[in-house]
C-alpha cells in the first residue's frame, strides 16, 4: 500500500509533536504504572522490591483512600455545579451589556489569572476565626459562636471547612465558566430568537427551549475542562486545611503528594494516583461521548 506524498507531509507535521506527548506524558504514566507493582522507598532504590498487585489490594481496604475518594467526589460535584449555575446567570447578564462589556469581561478573568496558592492563602486569613473578615461577618450574623459548632473557626469544622474549600474554588474558577459560556452566547445565531419573540414566548421559555440547548456543547466541555482540574485540585486544600481537620477535607491528589513525597512510598503512592487518573479519564471519556452525540 503506497502513502501518497501528502499523507506523508502530514505525518511529518504531526510527529514533532506526537513524540513530544509520549516523550512528556507516555514516560511519567510508564514509570506510574512500572512503580505501581514494586515496595518503592523513595529514599532508597536499594529497597525496590516486586510485590505484584499487593499495593492496589491494600489500597481499596484503605479507609483513609475511600475517605479521599469521597472528597474528591464531594468537592468536584459542588463545586463544578455552583461553578456552573453562576456562571451561565453571569454570562446571560454580560451578553446583555452593549457598553463596557470588554470592561467587564477583564475585570472578570482576574480571579482566574490568580495562583491558586496565593488565592488559598488570601481566604485562608479571610477565613481565620481571629482576625478574618468573612469570619467577622459570620459572628456577626450569629453563625460563628457558643452552640453554633464553630466556636474555633471555620477551617475547624469538617463540613464548614470542605465548604470553605468549595467557594474558594468557585471564586477563583466561577469567571471562567462565565466566560466560556459568554463566547457561546455571542456566536449564537439570531434568528431562532426572533422567530420565538414574534410567536410571543416569555424569556423563560426562550432560554429553556432556544439558548440552553443551543449552549449545551459549549457547557459540556467547560464541565470537562473543569472537571479534569477539580479532580485533582491539591494547592488550595493543602493552603487552607492540609486536609484537615483530620482527613475530613483530604482529597485523593492531596493524599497521592503526602504518600508519594512526605512518606516516600513511592509504590503505594503510584498506585493511588494510576486508579484517580484512570477514573477520572472514565468520567472524561463518557462526557466527551455524550458531547459527540449531541453534535
Amino acid at each position: 500500500m503506497q502513502v501518497s506524498p501528502i499523507v506523508k507531509a502530514r505525518l511529518l507535521f504531526v510527529l514533532p509533536g506526537l513524540l513530544f506527548l509520549l516523550t512528556v506524558l507516555g514516560y511519567p504514566l510508564g514509570m506510574l504504572v512500572y512503580n505501581s507493582f514494586f515496595r518503592y522507598n523513595f529514599a532508597g532504590i536499594a529497597d525496590r522490591k516486586y510485590i505484584a498487585f499487593e499495593n492496589y489490594q491494600k489500597l481499596f481496604t484503605d479507609e483513609r483512600f475511600l475517605t479521599t475518594l469521597w472528597n474528591t467526589f464531594v468537592f468536584t460535584v459542588s463545586a463544578i455545579t455552583v461553578e456552573l449555575v453562576l456562571g451561565v446567570i453571569i454570562a446571560l447578564l454580560l451578553n446583555r451589556v452593549i457598553r463596557g462589556q470588554r470592561l467587564l469581561v477583564g475585570i472578570l478573568i482576574l480571579p482566574t489569572a490568580a495562583m491558586p496558592v496565593a488565592v488559598g492563602l488570601i481566604f485562608r486569613y479571610m477565613f481565620n476565626n481571629e482576625y478574618g473578615i468573612i469570619s467577622y461577618f459570620l459572628k456577626g450574623l450569629g453563625l460563628i459562636g457558643t452552640g453554633t459548632g464553630l466556636e474555633e473557626g471555620i477551617l475547624s469544622n469538617p463540613m464548614a471547612a470542605m465548604a470553605a474549600i468549595i467557594a474558594t474554588d468557585v471564586w477563583e474558577w466561577t469567571p471562567f465558566i462565565a466566560l466560556v459560556c459568554l463566547g457561546g452566547l455571542i456566536s449564537l445565531s439570531r434568528e431562532p430568537y426572533e422567530a420565538a419573540r414574534i410567536d410571543g414566548a416569555s424569556s423563560w421559555r426562550i432560554f429553556w427551549s432556544i439558548t440552553l440547548p443551543l449552549l449545551k456543547p459549549v457547557i459540556m466541555v467547560a464541565v470537562l475542562i473543569r472537571l479534569s482540574d477539580a479532580a485533582k485540585v491539591l494547592d488550595i486544600v493543602y493552603v487552607l486545611t492540609k486536609g484537615g481537620p483530620g482527613i475530613s477535607t483530604e482529597t485523593s491528589h492531596l493524599m497521592g503528594y503526602l504518600i508519594n513525597f512526605k512518606q516516600f512510598n513511592m509504590g503505594y503512592g503510584s498506585a493511588q494516583m494510576l486508579i484517580l487518573t484512570l477514573i477520572v479519564l472514565a468520567i472524561s471519556v463518557a462526557v466527551f461521548q455524550q458531547l459527540n452525540r449531541e453534535n
